[in-house]
């Protein structure tokens, strides 16, 4: 399966990725409308580009009581907007905080890879964003990433 690979040690901070994805997803140059955010930690002088990471069983897909969460065809984890009753359990449950609501419609979202041309990746020049085939450690890379990340966000220690 293919998907956004993220090496932050390239990130430079310059949140193109957040623009460009707005742009692409809503029609806006709005950060907070982005489905990828550059989260900048002081302490350490980094910043990591965080977004959905596909994960191989996603606990988001296993909480959403309307089976609004599914793979598409090409293996992108997708929410089916029609389908989503906006109870948030998935967001609840989101190791990166990737699912965000969608003001004003009740229902939430999420990166789909767009359609398999991801955006962020195509304005990245600093090359911390790639797409491209995964393996299992990959996998297993993303989501000890993912547990680092989130020890940060609560407060711990990266």
């Amino acid at each position: 399966m293919k998907k956004i690979v993220i090496e932050p040690e390239k990130c430079t901070g310059c949140r193109d990725c957040e623009l460009v994805c707005s742009m692409t997803k809503t029609g806006e140059f709005n950060p907070m409308r982005a489905l990828i955010k550059a989260v900048y930690f002081p302490e350490e002088m980094v910043t990591v580009p965080l977004t959905c990471l596909q994960c191989e069983d996603p606990l988001c897909m296993d909480v959403c009581p309307a089976n609004a969460i599914e793979r598409n065809e090409a293996g992108a984890v997708v929410i089916n907007e029609d389908r989503c009753i906006g109870c948030h359990m998935c967001v609840s449950v989101c190791p990166v905080g990737a699912i965000k609501d969608i003001p004003g419609r009740g229902v939430v979202t999420k990166c789909d890879l767009c359609g398999g041309e991801p955006a962020c990746v195509d304005i990245c020049s600093a090359g911390a964003l790639s797409y491209e085939e995964t393996d299992e450690f990959d996998t297993v890379r993303s989501r000890s990433a993912a547990e680092e990340i989130r020890k940060v966000l609560k407060g711990g220690q990266l």
